[in-house]
């Protein structure tokens, strides 16, 4: 009895989830509001409270789902520029999709928590991954540690989206970020291997 009780919990959250991600898209982030998505679901207000704490929370599950999709490792025979460019371009084209969403994303950060929980660990997920594609690159001696450099190509990343987002200019942020990434891998000697 218990598995279905929490097969049924999960169906609702899923619901839930997904009718308000397909409504932020569709309507606007700010033009949502919590009785509008359990209208849709056709739950009672509590209801939703018993899954998210808030209508922000529901981004914060969107950008950890986004972060899973995106941080899959790559394949070693690739060159360095291209391993650490593929998953960049990959959450290149789901924000350039999800515009709508990753803005929102991006501005109620600064006030919940579970949106800056998500966005740590994120980050933390992609320096360990950058940093397993760097020591898999064998770095010189003269190059400094992998998790360094990692935390340089997070900068990079993160000042990259924020500047295309801040400007407009989304369709050219993953050129960007790739021509980022090629200075700081030819500055360290890294940009052949």
């Amino acid at each position: 009895m218990a598995g279905a009780r929490e097969e049924k919990k999960q169906a609702v959250r899923a619901a839930i989830y997904k009718a308000a991600i397909d409504l932020f898209e569709r309507e606007g982030y700010d033009a949502v509001s919590v009785g509008r998505i359990t209208s849709e679901v056709g739950i009672a207000k509590g209801t939703f409270f018993n899954h998210f704490p808030n209508k922000a929370d529901i981004l914060a599950a969107w950008y950890s789902d986004l972060v899973e999709q995106a941080l899959s490792p790559q394949d070693p025979a690739l060159p360095l520029l291209e391993r650490i460019a593929l998953s960049n371009r990959h959450i290149a084209k789901l924000v350039q999709a999800r515009q709508e969403l990753w803005r929102a994303k991006s501005v109620e950060a600064a006030r919940t928590p579970s949106i800056q929980n998500v966005e740590r660990e994120a980050d933390t997920k992609y320096v360990l991954a950058v940093t397993r594609e760097l020591d898999a690159s064998d770095l010189s001696d003269a190059a400094p540690d992998a998790a360094s450099i990692a935390d340089l190509l997070l900068a990079i990343s993160t000042g990259t989206w924020r500047e295309a987002l801040v400007t407009g200019r989304m369709e050219e942020a993953e050129a960007l970020f790739e021509q980022r990434v090629r200075a700081l891998l030819q500055g360290l000697g890294l940009a052949t291997r």
